[in-house]
């Protein structure tokens, strides 16, 4: 079960080929470190304005890392030795744990009510917080506040109330056991629950007047905005978000999920790869799923953008679909009018050729990002940060606000 649910949480984090570690590249806005580990010492003014990107290996992080997941000014890198490393804006202490002197510009490995966080399996970051799920299934988070609402996409034990009656001894009039009843919270089965964050930065979820208890059979999270997902080993699916940007919707029912990932902006999205190869797609606010095209079928891996969504095929396309103006779904952008918001789908084309050969591809607000198999990266789409010339032998990627990350492997093919 360990090395399965260690490889399904390496899949939602982006990295591919393995096992494979090595250094991280990182390329785009750096203002607070998070895309080098180095912040931008000083804005270069010009006659185009100010730069506040650069491009460079992020020393701090070393070795030996397996994935990264970048979010609003830091990033985090899962290590082969299971702990995790952060850098850039640490306001919430979301990129070390801790929050420090200098909020704003930080680097140092993940530390917990003062304890190093060691055992991890999958790591993500959203705003202003990181999410992490442990070998022993439970989740782990830091930074911002997990405080609000959240629900299963099935019934559960902890999501019911329990109710405890006295048994009586008529001759005596004693008390002599407790007859324990379990129902629903509400008429959604699923009931809703509230989740909680203890000093060690493990997640529970309470029902009702129910004991929180450990949210755990974890093997994936996933996280954008304010709002997570975190698949189970039995192939359902809880989410949270915090109040009180986020309202949570969840499809009833989803279950026989392999993958997840998160999306959106002011509406978080979330995306579920069902284990036949289709793609269930839903905003976070919304009871109504969006509508997924036919063609995203076979599909091994999933990336969710602003609106837009991607679907890597066994083939190694990649079939996009959503808003699409600058391109960032099919690589070829649509011409958005006054009755017709710019959506479309297809088979991402770049330079008039299909996009083949992929292995794993990530996506962010409005571009979109694929690892080939010779190790190489392409993006499309707008505000997608230029690749730097002669990036090869990559193993993992991550898109995040104006800033890429890539994990260059050690080992040459």
């Amino acid at each position: 079960m360990k090395n399965i649910a260690l490889a399904l949480c390496l899949l939602s984090s982006v990295p591919c080929f393995g096992m494979s570690s090595g250094r991280v590249i990182g390329w785009g806005v750096n203002v607070s470190g998070e895309a080098t580990g180095v912040p931008v010492a000083q804005l270069l003014t010009n006659a185009a304005g100010a730069t506040m990107c650069s491009t460079g290996v992020v020393l701090v992080a070393g070795s030996n890392v397996l994935a990264v997941s970048t979010s609003e000014g830091f990033s985090l890198a899962l290590k082969a030795d299971h702990t995790v490393f952060g850098w850039g804006d640490n306001q919430y202490g979301q990129a070390i744990g801790k929050t420090t002197p200098e909020a704003l510009r930080n680097s140092g490995p993940v530390l917990i009510d003062g304890q190093l966080l060691k055992n991890v399996t999958c790591v993500a970051a959203g705003n202003g917080f990181g999410v992490a799920c442990k070998e022993d299934g439970t989740v782990v988070t830091w930074g911002r506040p997990q405080r609000g609402a959240a629900i299963s996409s099935v019934p559960a034990l902890e999501q019911q109330r329990k109710i405890e009656t006295p048994v009586i001894d008529p001759v005596t009039g004693n008390t002599v056991g407790t007859n324990v009843m379990l129902i629903p919270n509400s008429s959604d089965s699923r009931g809703r629950l509230a989740v909680k964050r203890t000093p060690d930065g493990v997640v529970s979820l309470r029902a009702d007047e129910n004991e929180a208890t450990p949210l755990t059979n974890v093997v994936a999270v996933a996280a954008r905005g304010f709002y997570t997902i975190a698949l189970k080993g039995d192939g359902t699916v809880v989410s949270w978000g915090i109040e009180p940007w986020v309202q949570i919707h969840l499809p009833s029912g989803l279950s026989n999920v392999v993958s997840i990932a998160c999306g959106g902006g002011a509406a978080e999205r979330g995306m579920a790869l069902k284990k036949d190869g289709t793609v269930v797609v839903w905003k976070s606010g919304s009871p109504h799923l969006e509508d997924v095209p036919r063609e995203a079928t076979n599909v091994v891996e999933i990336a969710a953008g602003l609106a837009h969504s991607l679907a890597l095929r066994r083939d190694g396309t990649v079939f996009g679909w959503g808003v699409n103006v600058d391109g960032q779904a099919t690589g070829v952008p649509t011409i958005a009018a006054p009755d017709s918001p710019g959506f479309s789908s297809g088979q991402v084309t770049l330079n008039g050729e299909v996009l083949h050969d992929v292995v794993a591809i990530a996506a962010h607000d409005r571009y979109s990002l694929a690892l080939k198999k010779d190790g190489t990266v392409v993006g499309w789409g707008r505000g997608c940060p230029p690749i730097p010339a002669g990036l090869t032998n990559v193993a993992a990627i991550s898109a995040g606000p104006d800033f890429c990350l890539a994990v260059q492997s050690s080992q040459q093919r």
